[in-house]
């Protein structure tokens, strides 16, 4: 059975420019903030480039990449 593509999962080729694509394309909010996932902003405190964001549950997800 295959898994479609989502941006909550781990898949070879997922770069961090594809996530927030991915993110972009299914309306969810993201942001730079735990507190406040829906600020927009990818500038993680813990890495170079990474963002949060919330699926339709409202379940937070934190993604980080080194560049």
């Amino acid at each position: 059975m295959t898994t479609p593509a989502s941006p909550r999962r781990r898949a070879p080729g997922m770069t961090p420019d594809r996530r927030r694509a991915m993110i972009v394309q299914a309306a969810l909010p993201f942001g730079d903030d735990p507190r406040t996932p829906d600020n927009g902003g990818t500038d993680h405190p813990l890495c170079p480039r990474g963002l949060f964001f919330c699926d339709a549950a409202s379940d937070v997800y934190e993604s980080m990449s080194p560049a």
